[in-house]
């Protein structure tokens, strides 16, 4: 990645994309969440991010 550059938005950007809020924060963090369990298991992000919007989200099988 280079310098400078973050996949996380500035704190002054907050407001803007509705983080202030406790809700808006779980709601960021539950996306992350997910971003990073599709990541750990070598899928395509954004690809899982439409099929989960379309109601087909990303269920890891956990190991039995």
């Amino acid at each position: 990645m280079a310098p400078g550059l973050s996949l996380l938005p500035k704190p002054s950007d907050d407001a803007k994309i509705g983080r202030r809020g406790k809700a808006g924060a779980e709601r960021f963090l539950r996306v992350r969440g997910y971003i990073d369990t599709v990541r750990k298991h070598n899928l395509p992000v954004f690809q899982a991010l439409v099929d989960a919007i379309a109601g087909r989200p990303f269920i890891p099988v956990s190991p039995a």
